[in-house]
């Protein structure tokens, strides 16, 4: 899995999700959206975890999920594009614990 990865197939298929969502950088591109839209009305539980060092995307993205989910969990990380590679125990830190 890349920084740029959505876990589960919530990138292209958000309705096979129910209601927990986990995005590690990135955005859904063209399908984005169906997926905000999708995000709108279901108010998943929503962890969302940001590389700030990541060039290939916005910084200003992540907060475009809170802005869809209020109650969103944002981190951004001192991570580039690859966070699990530099930041995995942050990560999984921060995945633990919103999973609980």
């Amino acid at each position: 899995m890349t920084a740029a990865s959505t876990i589960a197939p919530a990138r292209h298929a958000p309705e096979l999700l129910g209601q927990t969502v986990v995005v590690i950088g990135g955005s859904a591109g063209e399908a984005y959206p169906k997926w905000q839209a999708w995000m709108r009305e279901k108010q998943p539980r929503l962890l969302v975890l940001w590389g700030k060092h990541d060039l290939s995307f916005e910084l200003s993205e992540p907060e475009a999920y809170r802005r869809d989910v209020p109650k969103a969990d944002v981190h951004v990380l001192d991570a580039g594009h690859f966070a699990l590679d530099t930041a995995a125990d942050q990560i999984a830190q921060l995945v633990r614990n919103f999973m609980k």
